[in-house]
């Protein structure tokens, strides 16, 4: 962040009147920013006088001091909320407007709420500041003089400190003397409630009503009877945010690490964090919640708890809930980066202010590793949704409807979408969520979206150019997933398929019968047109006689030109016209070979892995090509009929095999929930240095539910630390370990693999780990040497 002036430091070098005066004696404009632990303030300042405040501290929020005073209760808030939204108008105009207070009643309680930040403030011997400058425009604001709050403000901090040497606010109190108090303190003072809770249930003044309780407790009227901790966890930046972590409160953690990400990003340790913390935060939301398919309602009964206090963000998405319940439709909405929006919905969820009304059917389907064969299945089944693939280099998202591409991006390090949006404007975005910075770009003018779609389009061709030539490690389809915004991109798949295969000598991996005689289903125009008119595909077209081909003719054929055939054949637009050049004696040899081969080799399946569809899929296919009434002659006819009795035999088998598989499947839903919350435990053991701990709940998982990959992941990596090298190596080996994006797993890895001596497997992951973390290049050099590559 550029700072406009010199103010900034500690508290400890600089006390907040002397903040208050240096803006007032130098009359300047723009609001001063205050950190400790996980409270923030602004006071906003014109030409050196005080015209508003805000804070994250629920006490102080504007709606919270006007429902104290009387002047509005929680379910106007609540409706005042989704009003503002819907309407865009600042929170206190809106309160104005709708009539629920007079303007009066607003410029009240925009002074008492200055006074008492202030008066909290004046408590801060420690945190971070800095000064913005800068002007800030409010229909309704109060302008008062620095002295004026300054004064107000000490008198009321130390009337506090008086009223607190003999009674806390987390001080329990109950009535010992009934005579001579008022109706209204002897029904809120019960002996359960604290100070800070009966203050806020009696209204009004805070001051006021704390030296009312003070009197009555310096006259014996009321005693203690315990005390209850004070919720605030005080203290500053990366320390605290592990530590807060460690506690399980992600979120504070997650709004401190982030704003350390933002301004330090560089760091290390505070990027790796911030990292695994995102990480994390996926985990959980998709374990706790159900994943991004999550729709909520609102629980108005606990939203009127008086106990209840909501930031201004909670009570942002809350009202957005109501019209948009869905995580995916929200996140669209409401414009929060999307780790923080899960945070806060995990909050509000743990809170009881949000319940989970549905998860939305997300239908996946794990595609093949070929990510060509996969295009082409999206284009030919006019697939809609979002294919996440995984390479070497990069993780990417990209979005098709009806089977044509609508957008792509990537936010890995090599090919990342906001890096290059970033070197085009010059300028810096502090962002890992591309959606969210899209909505900013248009939001806020920073681009038309005709310049971004050109722009966007340039990138995509890059990016899916380098998805293509590369292999992927998995690719998973999300169907009816759609990206949030509506863009015209440009991108012919076919054309960017042929020209990449131009590049790259690759065989695609499927099924064509060089001794099969082909035909054109479509004219050659048609066939062109898919194409972009790419002069390579005209110039294959051209040595079809009359729309047809012969195995003569096909053998001849360059490698890339048989990949084009294959794919011409693959969307149906050629056929075989059903004459084969299959000699005896290859189909002798074709029988020889799967008589020799079980049900599952026969289809290329593993025995404890596999979809019946596919293998039904290829059943077929194999059972047309190798059918007995296409030959006519009756000894390729008699070896025919042998073939495929051998492959419905094979077929028969493995649909039996399925369905005995499936009736032993038993599932304990208890254990599967057990076994989650061991995962998550042992993972924060990890990440605190707690080996043997984070071991001992990552065995007990397993033991509970060993059907997971990722639970079985983290088996293996206990089984080595706790120095079963082999059968640890064996599961980690045994699992795609490398889509949960965590570097331990590497560690157990490379470990077990040097001990056991796999050195090339090693040699293949640490490439993988240097490709994936490259802020970790110590650990990449450490486990180099002892390879010894260089």
């Amino acid at each position: 962040m550029a700072f406009s002036s010199q103010l900034i430091g500690d508290l400890k070098s600089m006390s907040i009147p002397d903040i208050y005066q240096w803006v007032a004696t130098n009359q300047r404009s723009g609001y001063v920013f205050f950190q400790r632990g996980i409270h923030e303030v602004k006071v906003f300042f014109l030409k050196g006088d005080i015209i508003n405040v805000s804070s994250n501290i629920p006490d102080f929020l504007l709606g919270s001091i006007l429902i104290r005073f009387k002047k509005l209760d929680k379910k106007t808030l609540a409706n005042i909320l989704k009003l503002q939204i819907k309407n865009k108008i600042p929170f206190g105009q809106l309160l104005v407007q709708s009539g629920a207070i007079t303007e009066d009643d607003l410029i009240f309680a925009l002074k008492q709420q200055t006074i008492e930040l202030t008066t909290y403030l004046l408590d801060w011997d420690q945190g971070f500041f800095y000064f913005e400058e800068g002007e800030q425009k409010y229909k309704y604001y109060v302008k008062i003089k620095v002295e004026e709050v300054l004064f107000e403000s000490i008198r009321r901090h130390d009337e506090l400190e008086l009223y607190r040497k003999v009674l806390k606010e987390s001080d329990v109190i109950k009535i010992s003397d009934n005579s001579n108090i008022s109706e209204q303190f002897k029904d809120v003072i019960d002996g359960k409630k604290t100070v800070h809770e009966i203050i806020y249930t009696i209204g009004g003044d805070y001051i006021d009503v704390y030296k009312q309780l003070y009197d009555l407790f310096m006259n014996k009227k009321i005693e203690k009877i315990g005390t209850r901790s004070d919720p605030y966890d005080p203290s500053i930046k990366f320390l605290i945010a592990l530590e807060l972590f460690g506690k399980g409160r992600v979120y504070d953690s997650y709004i401190l690490i982030k704003d350390l990400y933002q301004k330090y990003g560089k760091g290390v340790a505070i990027k790796n964090f911030y990292k695994n913390l995102v990480i994390f935060t996926d985990n959980a939301f998709e374990k706790k919640l159900g994943g991004e398919k999550a729709c909520f309602k609102v629980n108005n009964i606990k939203l009127l708890d008086q106990k209840i206090y909501l930031t201004p963000k909670d009570g942002y998405v809350v009202s957005r809930l109501g019209e948009h319940p869905c995580f995916d439709d929200l996140r669209k909405v409401c414009n929060i980066e999307k780790i923080e929006l899960k945070l806060i919905l995990l909050k509000l969820y743990k809170m009881g202010v949000v319940l989970l009304k549905e998860i939305k059917k997300k239908e996946t389907k794990e595609l093949p590793e070929d990510t060509i064969l996969v295009l082409l299945e999206i284009i030919k089944n006019e697939m809609s949704g979002s294919l996440e693939t995984i390479t070497d280099e990069m993780k990417a998202i990209l979005y098709f409807k009806s089977g044509k591409f609508v957008m792509g991006y990537s936010v890995s390090d090599k090919y990342s979408v906001i890096s290059y949006l970033e070197k085009f404007l010059g300028k810096s975005f502090n962002t890992d969520d591309f959606e969210y910075l899209f909505n900013k770009l248009i939001n806020e003018n920073i681009f038309k979206i005709d310049e971004l779609e050109k722009s966007l389009e340039m990138y995509c061709n890059m990016l899916v150019r380098e998805i293509i030539k590369s292999k992927a490690i998995s690719n998973i389809f999300a169907f009816n997933d759609f990206f949030g915004y509506e863009i015209n991109i440009n991108i012919n798949l076919l054309y960017l398929i042929a020209l990449t295969l131009t590049t790259v000598d690759k065989e695609l991996n499927l099924d064509f019968d060089l001794g099969q005689y082909y035909e054109l289903t479509t004219d050659s125009e048609k066939i062109l047109e898919l194409f972009d008119n790419y002069v390579v595909i005209k110039n294959l077209i051209d040595k079809f006689d009359e729309n047809s081909i012969d195995p003569v003719s096909l053998r001849n054929l360059s490698t890339f030109e048989i990949n084009i055939l294959k794919i011409l054949f693959y969307l149906e637009y050629l056929k075989p016209t059903g004459r084969y050049l299959l000699k005896v004696e290859e189909l002798k040899n074709l029988l020889h070979d799967l008589q020799n081969k079980n049900p599952f080799e026969i289809f290329g399946v593993k025995k404890d892995n596999y979809n019946i569809d596919e293998v039904k899929k290829k059943y077929v296919e194999m059972s047309k090509k190798y059918h007995p009434d296409l030959f006519e002659d009756k000894e390729r006819k008699t070896i025919a009929e042998e073939i495929f009795r051998t492959l419905k035999e094979a077929f028969d088998y493995l649909v039996k095999h399925e369905q005995e598989e499936e009736s032993k499947l038993k599932i304990d839903a208890k254990k599967i929930f057990l076994a989650e919350q061991l995962l998550t435990s042992g993972k924060v053991y990890l990440n605190m240095g707690r080996i043997s701990d984070a071991c001992e709940a990552f065995i007990k998982a397993y033991e509970n539910f060993n059907m997971d990959e990722e639970i079985k992941a983290y088996y293996g990596l206990a089984l080595i630390k706790r120095g079963d090298f082999a059968n640890g190596f064996e599961i980690l080996d045994d699992t795609k370990f490398y889509n949960f994006n965590d570097p331990n797993l590497y560690y157990a890895y490379l470990d077990a693999a040097i001990r056991l001596k796999k050195l090339e497997k090693a040699k293949q992951v640490l490439k993988k780990f240097e490709s994936e973390f490259k802020s970790l290049s110590h650990k990449v050099d450490f486990y180099k040497r002892k390879l010894g590559v260089n």
